[in-house]
């Protein structure tokens, strides 16, 4: 996360504000550290992509990981929310959440429309781990097996 958050700093600084914010409030949480990741089928997307940019015509893939020294810590981490995704707020925007995600009882998905392209979202707690992933440009099917295929490694 470190890494990432240099790089923000220089290439995006309107993100790397809200992105250094939500890092600082999961370390106070107990996380320990953190991964993060960018996929595209266009290399220009990446330096810029964050959940908050625009989406655009490529498709892309970025995913958080966080290790927490407990399953506990990560419990209260993922009901206080992170990035933006509250789970509670998500059931109520159409989201599923819990056990009907097939990631367990602490996790919500969702596939919205977000400025006219179709965005995937996953976000939930796997052991001591807690995971973020958002995708545009992927149908719903897509995101669901990139999802349990990151749950898969955890």
């Amino acid at each position: 996360m470190d890494q990432t958050l240099a790089r923000l700093k220089t290439s995006r600084p309107d993100s790397y504000s809200s992105t250094n914010q939500e890092w600082s409030k999961l370390k106070q949480a107990g996380a320990r550290a953190g991964y993060f990741a960018v996929y595209s089928d266009d290399r220009a997307a990446c330096p810029g992509f964050s959940p908050e940019s625009s989406p655009g015509p490529s498709k892309e893939i970025g995913n958080l990981v966080v290790a927490f020294g407990d399953t506990g810590e990560a419990a209260t981490a993922y009901s206080s929310g992170a990035f933006g995704v509250s789970p509670d707020q998500a059931g109520l925007a159409g989201g599923i959440t819990g056990a009907d995600t097939g990631l367990g009882k602490n996790s919500v998905r969702a596939f919205v429309a977000l400025g006219g392209n179709q965005v995937y979202l996953a976000y939930w707690q796997h052991g001591r781990w807690l995971t973020y992933l958002f995708a545009e440009g992927l149908t719903e099917s897509d995101g669901e097996s990139l999802t349990k295929a990151v749950d898969a490694r955890l």
